[in-house]
């Protein structure tokens, strides 16, 4: 198993580990309800080391990511970033992920990281253009300050109008400038429905970052923060979970995705198999569920009506802090993903779980 370079601080906080995608990842600290509502209230500071990193470089870098995704990156500026997917030629999904503009010719993808050697090894198979490829995710630290409260602590921590950083966007520090590190990116996406803010830096400085922002966000309601409650949050905020709401036997039109794809931008791998699924339409679509009565529904448990026809399967669910409900994430056939549709969920000893069908997210800033 993997080892991210901050696994010594984990330790040190009590930290309960456990295998995430082959890497020792904090499950929970101080707990993962306390967790997610400090960052819902104040921050919660995450590592996510183990994702990946990949450069795109060179005169075809462009070429070969506009190529590569679903979403127009023509549409960027250097220091912008967006959405997207990777689907393969017959329109499934590889992965989702983040795509951000360094210069014309320099690109870096943050991969999923459960995905990112088949990623990886994907992009080398298809690169006609001859575009130059750099896995550097075992060079690169990443953690993410997410809350209300993030900017208040990362402003004590540099001199760079964070502030006015908008969504989607990112910054590149001056070399020693941000706490010491060589090369840095201070980016603003995140993954909880929040403010919120990721740092990425040399593995050497991680620690370094990981304790100055821990240190400033004293008295601030900063916690510490482990994968339990990364996946409360982002499963209140309607995000989807690669290798469970997204996968290759699934595309981006049953996934509530298509906006991701711009089938007009030109060619780009899968828009052929796209275009014919966005023509035939979805016969199952992802849809929240949001529960009527106690209980919490599972991944892959069965969704029925109320003539017990299965309609649909979970592939996310959990209790949401906030609201005190169960929430799910489900593919659910067409004719039932309505908003206000009542189903059931088929929990244990055949117990049904009354549902709603409700748009996400459950839950706004």
């Amino acid at each position: 198993m993997h080892e991210t370079v901050l696994h010594s601080r984990h330790l040190a906080l009590g930290a309960r580990m456990t295998d995430f995608a082959g890497f020792a990842m904090p499950l929970q600290y101080s707990g993962i309800v306390n967790e997610h509502m400090a960052v819902r209230k104040a921050a919660g500071l995450f590592d996510v080391s183990h994702m990946g990193e990949i450069f795109v470089r060179g005169p075809e870098a462009f070429s070969f990511v506009q190529h590569l995704v679903t979403n127009d990156v023509s549409r960027l500026v250097d220091g912008a970033a967006l959405y997207t997917l990777m689907c393969n030629h017959a329109g499934g999904i590889l992965d989702d992920l983040l795509v951000y503009r360094l210069r014309n010719d320099a690109y870096l993808l943050v991969v999923n990281a459960a995905n990112t050697a088949a990623d990886f090894s994907w992009m080398k198979a298809n690169n006609p253009m001859g575009a130059e490829l750099y896995d550097t995710s075992d060079l690169i630290a990443l953690v993410a300050l997410q809350g209300p409260r993030s900017l208040q602590i990362l402003e004590q921590l540099t001199d760079l109008a964070i502030g006015e950083l908008a969504f989607y966007r990112f910054l590149r520090p001056a070399p020693g400038s941000f706490l010491g590190c060589e090369k840095a990116i201070i980016s603003r996406t995140g993954y909880t429905g929040e403010l919120g803010f990721e740092l990425y830096c040399e593995t050497a400085s991680a620690p370094r970052v990981w304790d100055a922002v821990l240190d400033a966000g004293k008295g601030t309601g900063l916690l510490p923060a482990g994968l339990g409650a990364r996946d409360t949050l982002r499963l209140e905020a309607g995000y989807c979970l690669y290798g469970q709401d997204l996968t290759t036997e699934t595309n981006p039109y049953e996934a509530r995705l298509g906006w991701v794809v711009k089938l007009d931008k030109g060619a780009f791998i899968g828009r052929s198999a796209l275009r014919e699924a966005k023509l035939r339409g979805a016969a199952a679509q992802l849809v929240g569920l949001l529960t009527l009565e106690r209980g919490i529904p599972r991944p892959a448990q069965r969704v029925c009506t109320a003539n017990q026809d299965v309609v649909g399967t979970v592939t996310s669910g959990s209790q949401s802090p906030v609201l005190q409900k169960g929430i799910a994430l489900a593919y659910v056939q067409r004719g039932h993903t309505a908003a206000g549709t009542e189903l059931a969920v088929m929990g244990r000893r055949g117990r049904s779980l009354p549902v709603r069908v409700v748009r996400p997210p459950f839950h706004k800033s």
